[in-house]
């Protein structure tokens, strides 16, 4: 299943409404459950108010749970592909000789 990591940031509603966000978590979470999403590890602080990473069924699936944070208007969010380690090595494996 791929691989998902997502940088978030608070925009000035969700940073006014802090205080909702565990609410808006479980709410959250059982949105992306019934897409088959789930969020492996979920950090903060730094550069971004939330660093996740997650995994989903499929690019469009991911993108539609990007979008649907977003209108929600708490959180602006970047969303990047990512590999785990064992697909990487498999394409390194696969590349052509030099």
């Amino acid at each position: 299943m791929p691989h998902y990591i997502v940088l978030g940031n608070f925009t000035d509603e969700g940073a006014k409404n802090v205080r909702d966000l565990p609410r808006l978590r479980d709410e959250t979470n059982k949105h992306l459950a019934a897409a088959g999403i789930t969020i492996q590890r979920f950090y903060t602080l730094g550069q971004y108010d939330v660093v996740a990473i997650i995994e989903a069924p499929s690019d469009e699936a991911m993108a539609t749970a990007s979008l649907s944070a977003s209108d929600q208007g708490h959180v602006r969010i970047t969303t990047l592909k990512a590999f785990p380690e064992e697909e990487f090595y498999k394409m390194i494996e696969n590349l052509p000789a030099s």
